[in-house]
């Protein structure tokens, strides 16, 4: 069996999507965890409402809010316990998957590379570029720390964001970001940093680990922090783009966050936070 978590806040539609292309679209054998991670409205409710008579889905939620890692973790935790998977899928809410082989497809990678950890093809269809891998390389403890100077003094200066959100933002337009110049990789790469919002479990980490991320972030970097811990482990990474799902990223922030200036403030104390603990993790470990 292979369990998928997808972790939830806010906008069930965007849920319901995600978790209905996993069952109209991927052959075999499979049951999703929903975890609400604490969402301040009745989405959860409605989630459970909408897949009451669907025994293949169990809807949990979070007694707070403690941020990216730790609402993962739970349902990580949960199929661990209750299932004993062969594989557990952590994914972001705004994805959806349309191979019929998808587990097929997941199996025979194993088969093939015996990974730990496995990253398919994400393509971001707000900004038009192919995620993964995330980077061809970890930070260094020297690139980190430079980060964080740089993010101390945004942290102090708070008018950057104001003036950026407060006064242009009011006439800018939204065109999105592009990233057409990062290459799709048409073949697997081991070993490197993968995109944050989809990740393959197999029973090589998860007879090992009771947890997929390090919850000493509540957001940013978690991706960055588990190639790290995986090398430090030894547990094999890969990209694999014969696995292909999409992202349609933001859609649940953009639709919630009605104030940027507020998020911008907030995403800059929330990567500080983070990039102040990888630090402290590298060296702690090197």
């Amino acid at each position: 069996m292979i369990v998928f978590v997808v972790l939830h806040y806010l906008a069930e539609d965007i849920t319901e999507k995600c978790v209905d292309s996993i069952f109209n679209n991927v052959d075999g054998n499979k049951r999703v965890i929903i975890v609400d991670n604490y969402s301040p409205n009745d989405s959860y409710q409605r989630l459970v409402k909408y897949y009451i008579k669907n025994n293949s889905v169990d809807i949990i939620k979070s007694e707070y809010n403690g941020g990216f890692a730790y609402g993962n973790n739970i349902g990580y935790k949960y199929a661990k316990k209750n299932f004993n998977p062969e594989f557990i899928i952590v994914m972001n809410n705004d994805m959806e998957i349309h191979q019929k082989n998808f587990m097929g497809l997941i199996l025979k990678s194993y088969n093939e590379n015996k990974f730990a950890i496995l990253g398919p093809d994400i393509y971001s269809v707000k900004y038009k570029y192919h995620q993964n891998p995330q980077s061809m390389k970890n930070f260094t403890i020297n690139k980190l720390k430079k980060k964080r100077l740089l993010l101390l003094i945004k942290n102090k200066i708070k008018a950057i964001y104001w003036v950026r959100w407060k006064i242009f933002g009011r006439f800018r337009v939204e065109k999105g970001a592009t990233y057409s110049d990062k290459p799709y990789k048409e073949n697997i790469v081991e070993n490197v940093p993968l995109h944050g919002s989809f990740y393959v479990f197999s029973k090589k980490f998860i007879d090992e680990k009771d947890a997929c991320f390090d919850e000493g972030t509540f957001m940013y970097l978690e991706s960055y922090i588990l190639a790290f811990n995986a090398m430090l482990d030894k547990m094999k990474m890969i990209y694999d783009p014969r696995l292909k799902v999409i992202h349609y990223e933001d859609m649940a922030t953009d639709r919630t966050v009605t104030d940027r200036y507020k998020k911008a403030v907030f995403s800059n104390r929330c990567l500080l936070q983070s990039t102040e603990y990888f630090i402290n993790l590298m060296e702690d470990n090197l």
